[in-house]
């Protein structure tokens, strides 16, 4: 994929606002054809970023800058310059009493750990890994490194595996072990990663050494989430080496990333943000965001094991009705996880083409300040709805609303949906289908080009149109669906379904196929997840979350929905009465295999 220009507006809206938040000077933003005329300030600017569409800056007239206005030349790609008063390199080398801790999380991370181990030992970064009870010889990688003196090892939790991996409490005894850890710095690092500076040839430590001299205590990073482009990794491999192509990180929590910072008196919390936030009252943000490489995914073999086999079903229920752990709810098996490099960026433009992107985030889709975000329109809503034909009248539409989510349940969700879709055009050739998804998570669970692939999924199996809408609240099942009716193409019926429902693919067929000119609402269950998986038994599933509520699963005529008096689906005796009112009955699909909620609370008993 060819680099976009550089998004300079956005730079300079995230210069001038880090600036502004850290008690700096604004930065200047100048042309080019005006740096001989620019007259000294006092005191200089930190930062000044200079529109050089030309490219023709000679060395003179950046000298004789530089010397005028306090600065160096710092960075410098196709587009623009930029000078500033942060000079590593002057700063020195850390002396060897400058002591940088990274605290490395690991699960199962045999192929890639030994490498990563190794590039911080050598850059004398002390580290102390918590291991969350790995079976797969991390473990053993990881002792064999003990001797070294600047390696410890702990096993988390200390009695022994849990049945879920709860984040939150990993990360109270992260920031905990970071409190009492004496380090200069520490780094909350994942297993996965790569950490570099903002500076080519600048060190990690040393880097983060320049940044305490500069008066600054906490670290920001540009996530690049790097794809494989074939099965040729090789344990053990050099990952920067191997993979060369990436995307940048495009959801909410991906531009706020604070896992580095100087240890202080008071405890720096990260608990409660995920990890990606450290909040301590004195915290001074470096202004360039240095690099956090992500390897997440390194072949199609290590992508189905350790999304299907290791971490869907080990996700705590409770985390993930915050939205935490919902980044692989999408990655459905026969999901193919080898890109095609033509649609990812290169990693040799970083430094050239990237550069603003790389130091900023500015620019890029997802970035929740709006100032920093795409430089311009694109023309196309991400989330709008894809179809081929968006005038032509739907028989069916498939709503789903994301609430409390048990772990895994998403990818089921949408493989049943699509069976059920296939089953339904098979019986109902030249019917259309549409599926509209309702996110009430504080990000989106679905980035675009996830939401992209999804839609070419769909249309494959013979969906018409796929629609996502992100409510970023916690809108009520009645708001949020009854918004999604107005959303799209009209539906003779719409499948009302929550995010709790387990959508058995026969169910869904069922229901669709129970459909009649009589029938205004055709029920499903009103049970919980839990209690209503077949063929897998209760005791391998989450006790229900403290409070949430039965779930309805329905097959509502859309005038039922869309009409003047406002209905909540997941109220069952409201939709019988609509009906009712229309002279439409309501029944209860029975399949005894799939639907255990018999009962109608139907007014004439029908």
């Amino acid at each position: 994929m060819p680099a976009e220009p550089p998004p300079l507006d956005a730079f300079a809206a995230y210069l001038s606002r880090r600036c502004s938040e850290e008690d700096l000077e604004r930065p200047l933003v100048l042309e080019a054809d005006s740096l001989g005329r620019f007259q000294p300030l006092e005191p200089p600017p930190p930062i000044v970023l200079v529109r050089d569409p030309t490219g023709n800056l000679d060395d003179a007239a950046v000298a004789a800058f530089a010397t005028r206005s306090g600065t160096s030349l710092r960075f410098r790609a196709p587009g623009f310059a930029l000078f500033d008063r942060f000079d590593p390199r002057g700063v020195g080398e850390p002396p060897a009493s400058f002591r940088v801790l990274a605290i490395v999380t690991t699960f199962n991370e045999a192929d890639i750990v030994e490498p990563l181990l190794d590039r911080l030992l050598e850059d004398d970064i002390w580290v102390h890994v918590i291991d969350n009870w790995s079976s797969d010889g991390t473990l053993e990688q990881i002792q064999a490194r003990v001797a070294t003196g600047r390696l410890s090892l702990e096993r988390y939790p200390a009695e022994g595996p849990s049945p879920y991996f709860e984040l939150r409490a990993l990360l109270a005894r992260v920031q905990e072990y970071a409190h009492r850890s004496g380090a200069d710095w520490v780094i909350h690092h994942d297993a996965d990663e790569i950490r570099q500076s903002p500076w080519p040839g600048v060190s990690l430590r040393h880097a983060l050494f320049s940044v305490d001299r500069f008066g600054f205590n906490c670290i920001d990073h540009t996530v690049l989430n790097f794809m494989p482009i074939d099965d040729d990794f090789v344990e053990g491999g050099d990952l920067e080496r191997h993979f060369r192509f990436f995307e940048f990180g495009d959801v909410a929590s991906h531009f706020l990333e604070q896992k580095a910072w100087k240890p202080q008196r008071e405890l720096v919390e990260i608990a409660s943000t995920g990890g990606h936030e450290a909040a301590f009252s004195a915290r001074r943000v470096f202004p360039y965001k240095f690099l956090l490489r992500h390897y997440p995914i390194r072949s199609q073999q290590h992508g189905e094991r350790k999304i299907y086999r290791e971490r869907q079903g080990r996700f705590h229920p409770g985390e993930r009705a915050k939205g935490w752990h919902i980044h692989y709810d999408l990655q459905l098996p026969g999901t193919s996880f080898l890109r095609d490099p033509a649609s990812l960026l290169s990693a040799d433009d970083l430094d050239g083409p990237l550069l603003a992107q790389r130091l900023s985030g500015a620019g890029l889709p997802g970035n929740p300040q709006a100032a920093e975000g795409p430089a311009q329109a694109t023309g196309r809503d991400p989330f709008a709805w894809h179809s081929a034909a968006p005038n032509e009248p739907a028989s069916v539409r498939i709503q789903l609303a994301l609430g409390v989510l048990a772990p895994g349940h998403l990818p089921r969700a949408l493989r049943s949906i699509g069976a059920a879709v296939e089953a339904h055009l098979r019986a109902r050739p030249g019917t259309a289908v549409d599926l509209a998804i309702g996110d009430r998570s504080s990000a989106p669970v679905m980035a675009v080009h996830q939401l992209e692939a999804l839609a070419q999924s769909f249309v494959e199996r013979g969906l018409r149109a796929l629609s996502f809408a992100h409510f970023a609240r916690q809108a009520s099942d009645e708001e949020l669906h009854r918004a999604l009716v107005d959303s799209g193409p009209q539906a003779e019926y719409v499948l009302v379904c929550d995010g709790a429902s387990y959508l058995d693919r026969e169910l869904l067929a069922a229901l669709i196929g129970a459909a009649r000119a009589d029938v205004g609402v055709v029920f499903a269950r009103q049970l919980p997840l839990e209690t209503t998986v077949r063929g897998e038994g209760e005791e391998s599933w989450p006790a229900p979350v403290p409070g949430e509520a039965l779930r309805v699963c329905a097959l509502v005529r859309h005038q039922l929905l869309s009409g003047a008096t406002p209905t909540e689906p997941r109220d069952r005796p409201a939709l019988v009465r609509l009906a009712h009112h229309h002279g439409l009955r309501a029944i209860t699909a029975t399949d005894g295999a799939y639907v255990r909620d018999e009962q109608l609370y139907a007014p004439d008993g029908g």
